[in-house]
């Protein structure tokens, strides 16, 4: 099966990198920053950082704002873990399939579930975008100065490019599937019955 071999070893890396991508975003602090002047805080889907000298946050107002979420942003949390999981299942899969001499309907389902991870990670950065006021937001710090103008920080944008990298993954696994399809065909043809010419 070398002429799918190539394309199912390029989408299990490109799955391997949106699913690295995808795991630093969520993990990462910085889907919310505020802008003033440097050391801001910044707040994730499930870390935070209060910032740092005269921007610092006092710490308990600090997590009590991290902690009264909206409904939107449990939304984009629920959909981040769901294409996580997505993308684990597709990896492994791939990985197996990379190295096992299977028929084109075990690989099948591979880059419908790359597609259906780049979808949940569309709708997750979508909904933030949304949800998230782009207004000048006040936050007070312990010099009594205050952090304002919260923007989409790079934890978002690291959504972004795994949402990309995951819908090229999904293009390449379909071109993957048909080449394994083409060659799983040449080498298994279907044998049709003998013809007798009847005088």
């Amino acid at each position: 099966m070398t002429a799918a071999r190539g394309p199912k070893i390029a989408f299990a890396v490109l799955v391997a990198i949106g699913f690295l991508f995808t795991l630093i975003s969520f993990l990462t602090p910085g889907w919310r920053h505020y802008q003033n002047g440097g050391n801001e805080p910044d707040f994730g889907l499930v870390t935070y950082s209060c910032g740092s000298n005269n921007n610092q946050v006092n710490p308990s107002d600090c997590s009590a704002w991290w902690k009264s979420r909206q409904p939107w942003e449990k939304a984009v949390i629920s959909f981040m873990v769901f294409a996580i999981i997505f993308e684990l299942i597709c990896l492994f899969w791939a990985i197996f399939s990379c190295t096992a001499f299977c028929c084109p309907a075990v690989y099948s389902p591979l880059p419908v579930l790359a597609l259906i991870s780049a979808i949940c990670l569309l709708v997750a950065f979508v909904v933030f975008a949304a949800g998230n006021p782009n207004d000048i937001q006040y936050l007070p710090t312990v010099a009594n100065q205050l952090n304002a103008n919260n923007q989409p920080g790079y934890s978002f944008w690291l959504c972004v490019l795994a949402f990309v990298i995951m819908v090229i993954a999904a293009i390449v696994g379909f071109f993957a599937y048909s080449r394994h399809v083409a060659e799983y065909g040449m080498v298994e043809r279907p044998r049709t019955g003998h013809h007798h010419n009847h005088n």
